[in-house]
């Protein structure tokens, strides 16, 4: 619930840290999910916005559509 909340607060940022694959946001949510390998789940991350953001309509979708895409 706690992860879930965060990433609805944060969704821009978290959204600029993840396409870097770093950033005090995205490694505040390792911590929140209680991440062992920060690294590998910053890079997973970032696949799955690369992923999302190749879809055609991810510019047009609502913040919690963005959100299910990418986490």
């Amino acid at each position: 619930m706690a992860a879930a909340k965060f990433i609805q607060t944060n969704h821009a940022s978290l959204e600029s840290d993840i396409a870097t694959g770093n950033g005090e946001h995205l490694a505040s949510l390792a911590d929140i999910l209680a991440v062992e390998d920060a690294e590998k789940f910053a890079s997973s991350m970032k696949k799955s916005f690369s992923e999302a953001l190749a879809q055609a309509d991810f510019a047009t979708m609502s913040d919690q559509d963005k959100a299910q895409a990418i986490y």
